[in-house]
């Protein structure tokens, strides 16, 4: 489950990320006229940002293989179908959290997650619960914050890959920070550090992470954003151990 914190802010930084881009993976390379897609151009941004017309071509793959609860309809943008559009071609295009090791976030999802399911539920925008996780079914759920503007299409697809981990590690109870005493955390980091064995908090740092190599080399504000929020994941007691400064300085490279 991942809660929106009420404290966090909506700038100028968090709109223009959802205008950022990336190069389409080889199979959305074929819908797209203008993508280009020999391997050394896959850490570059986009030439331009994919238009409403395109999100709408790349749709009705996306319900297909992300399994989403929704029509396969033409949508306007912005709207909840767009901005899932945007959250899933994000994921389809992210698949390195370093150089010299790849991982693909979207297989990831697709191998745990059974079914995504859209709400808005009045609720839920209050507690500030962008999504969650049934164990019983694998199925994860969308609320109303996770649509919010305060929200870039990276965050939401971070959120993704948060919730995906779920079906391997639970959270446990924090003992100190905004959450304290609430089953919210990520358990204690293990030393030496290895991402690809930890929490769920973990894994949406590790997006992070990767998404940043993806930005380009002129998107200074946006990866100033993603670090901001890093650091206030690992300094918020998140973790119930303190998060050595050798890491934090890998989350942050």
């Amino acid at each position: 489950m991942f809660f929106l914190n009420p404290q966090w802010s909506c700038d100028t930084h968090v709109k223009a990320m959802l205008a950022k881009r990336f190069y389409l993976s080889p199979l959305f390379c074929l819908m797209s006229l203008f993508c280009v897609c020999d391997s050394s151009a896959r850490a570059e941004p986009l030439s331009r940002p994919l238009s409403c017309q395109d999100l709408n071509k790349a749709w009705s793959d996306l319900i297909d293989d992300f399994r989403i609860a929704a029509f396969n309809v033409k949508f306007s943008c912005p709207s909840t179908y767009s901005l899932m559009a945007e959250t899933f071609l994000i994921l389809n295009q992210v698949s390195e959290f370093e150089r010299d090791s790849s991982f693909d976030f979207a297989s990831f999802v697709k191998e745990r997650v059974v079914s995504f399911h859209p709400g808005l539920s009045e609720g839920d925008t209050k507690s500030f619960k962008a999504a969650s996780f049934d164990y019983a079914t694998q199925r994860v759920s969308l609320y109303g914050p996770f649509f919010s503007e305060r929200l870039s299409a990276i965050d939401r697809a971070a959120i993704i890959v948060h919730e995906a981990r779920h079906a391997d590690s639970t959270h446990v109870i924090c003992k100190g920070g905004i959450y304290e005493g609430r089953r919210s955390c990520d358990r204690e980091l293990s030393s030496p550090y290895n991402w690809k064995g930890e929490g769920t908090i973990t894994y949406q740092i590790a997006f992070y992470k990767a998404a940043k190599a993806l930005l380009g080399e002129n998107a200074i504000k946006e990866k100033k954003k993603i670090n901001d929020f890093i650091l206030l994941l690992a300094t918020n007691n998140y973790f119930n151990n303190k998060v050595e400064q050798e890491v934090l300085d890998l989350w942050l490279r």
